[in-house]
């Protein structure tokens, strides 16, 4: 079976709270909204990525659920922003894109009058909540990117989040994460969910597991009471304090995007 990564650089965390404080993603405890956007409905949400409910599998014996993530046609991926975007967000958030264009096939690219499959940026979803859609979706149309709270537009955020919005997902929800890493979902309340196992099929990432990717998570994200969610198992330790921090894309995450939209 094949599976996926991503994520931050290397902060030493003396406890989970405090890693908050520096270079981590993600950056902040999200807070609780009552969104009323039809589509969102049917979300499943995994903290800072959404899949479509009816896109995901019910969870088998093996303790995950599948979804057959979709690459954007062509590596190219149309953008249209909202009127209250910024230029300087635009900006950064070209630049991002960019990042993963160096190594990969991928572009963004202002969407066209004919495009009926692209990204809709915005920030007008759940204020304080940054998050996107995985993938191209399985039936295209459009697909949202929230960044509604200001401390989201950032390179290390977007680098993340553009990830996602090319199809990757978390590399600590990663069906094989057990060998590597020991979770307590209890420590994240009721953000438990954010670190469900996936696979998202031929999207996934065949590599080893790779705790210096972007889309890897900081030990601590999402803590309600101060403890550790995630702790590397023997032989990994050296890793607790390098997880989650990356500032950019790893080695194993440039194989895992051009594997997916070939090498530039």
């Amino acid at each position: 079976m094949n599976y996926l990564k991503l994520i931050l650089l290397p902060v030493i965390c003396i406890t989970a709270i405090s890693c908050q404080k520096g270079i981590s993603y993600p950056p902040e405890r999200p807070t609780t909204e009552n969104e009323t956007d039809d589509k969102e409905r049917t979300s499943i949400d995994y903290g800072d990525f959404r899949i479509d409910a009816s896109e995901l599998s019910a969870k088998g014996a093996s303790g995950f659920q599948a979804y057959s993530s979709k690459a954007w046609k062509k590596g190219v991926v149309p953008v249209k922003f909202h009127s209250n975007i910024s230029k300087a967000n635009q900006d950064l958030f070209y630049k991002a894109c960019q990042a993963w264009g160096k190594v990969a096939k991928v572009s963004c690219r202002t969407k066209g009058l004919f495009d009926s499959n692209y990204l809709y940026v915005t920030n007008t979803k759940a204020a304080n909540r940054c998050w996107t859609e995985l993938g191209a979706g399985a039936s295209g149309g459009e697909r949202v990117f929230n960044f509604a709270a200001d401390w989201c537009w950032n390179s290390v955020s977007l680098l993340h989040e553009l990830g996602h919005v090319l199809g990757l997902m978390h590399e600590h929800q990663r069906p094989d994460r057990d060998t590597y890493i020991q979770v307590f979902p209890e420590n994240a309340g009721d953000m438990a969910y954010s670190y469900d196992k996936l696979s998202l099929g031929a999207m996934d990432n065949s590599g080893p597991y790779d705790f210096y990717s972007i889309m890897h998570y900081w030990n601590g994200a999402y803590s309600v009471n101060g403890k550790l969610i995630m702790v590397p198992r023997p032989g990994f330790e050296t890793f607790a304090s390098i997880m989650g921090h990356a500032t950019t894309l790893s080695i194993g995450d440039q194989t895992l995007i051009q594997k997916i939209y070939g090498a530039r």
